[in-house]
């Protein structure tokens, strides 16, 4: 059921290299919105998810997403009774090839309760025709993917199993790094078999590892890879790590290009 929802006029940002505006009217309801076009449209489908990491400005104030498509986007919002599903720090969107369409002929935008906006990430998943299922995890959700570069320039990709942490020594001590804060890890970056993690907001952690034997998920089975057979782990597709100089000497940095996924973005 479509029920049209007025449009709200006072901008309050709108960063383009994160597809992100909100808007907010006198009662301060703010809208969050997700850009789409053909190409993240084509990755959603092929990956089965998109994330969005939302701004530390704009927890606990989203009123609703907006999502919108580049050919539609300055068409009339309508709502849509999708609802969000609350899993953990992330609010889910499931959107099916009718859903897809709808965004594609005008922004579509989905309540969020009160109650309910601390999330940290927004993330959309892909509810696939039947043959064309993504991966799924124990639960029967769509499992986050990984993307492997192998050092002999191979790449793998699916859910890992049973990798929800780490801990990596630093120079200030070991620390535990949780994996939904990581964006990716490039390894053996130095003689001394150092790794480079990159966080969901950029920031980046040297050190070395403790990793035992990554069990990926794929569509075809189980793959069991050592780690000393990974140049490159990171959750999205494409991402690409490359080493400049900066302020304070040489700095890996991550770019995952228009995803919505997290970490530092290329033009």
């Amino acid at each position: 059921m479509l029920r049209a929802n007025s449009i709200f006029t006072t901008l309050l940002l709108a960063a383009a290299c994160l597809s992100l505006v909100a808007t907010a009217n006198a009662q301060d309801q703010t809208r969050f919105v997700l850009k789409l076009d053909n190409k993240l449209i084509e990755d959603f489908k092929s990956f089965g998810s998109l994330r969005s990491t939302v701004p530390e400005q704009f927890k606990e104030r989203i009123s609703f997403v907006e999502l919108q498509f580049d050919g539609t986007k300055d068409g009339q919002p309508v709502e849509m009774d999708w609802g969000l599903i609350i899993n953990g720090d992330s609010a889910n969107i499931v959107l099916d090839e009718a859903a897809i369409d709808s965004i594609m002929a005008q922004p579509v935008r989905v309540a969020v309760p009160a109650d309910k906006n601390t999330f940290d990430d927004i993330v959309l998943q892909y509810d696939a025709p039947a043959g064309t299922t993504p991966i799924l995890n124990d639960t029967g959700s769509p499992a986050d993917a990984f993307f492997i570069k192998l050092g002999d320039n191979g790449t793998m990709s699916g859910d890992i199993d049973g990798f929800d942490e780490f801990q990596i020594a630093t120079r200030f001590g070991k620390v535990s790094m949780p994996m939904d804060q990581v964006a990716g890890i490039k390894f053996h970056t130095n003689a001394d078999d150092a790794a480079v993690v990159i966080l969901n907001n950029g920031d980046s952690i040297t050190g070395t590892p403790t990793i035992p034997a990554i069990k990926l998920i794929t569509d075809w089975g189980q793959a069991d890879i050592e780690p000393s057979k990974i140049d490159s782990l990171t959750t999205t597709a494409n991402a690409t790590f490359s080493q400049g100089n900066s302020d304070f000497g040489t700095r890996w940095t991550l770019s995952t290009g228009n995803s919505f996924a997290p970490g530092f973005r290329g033009n």
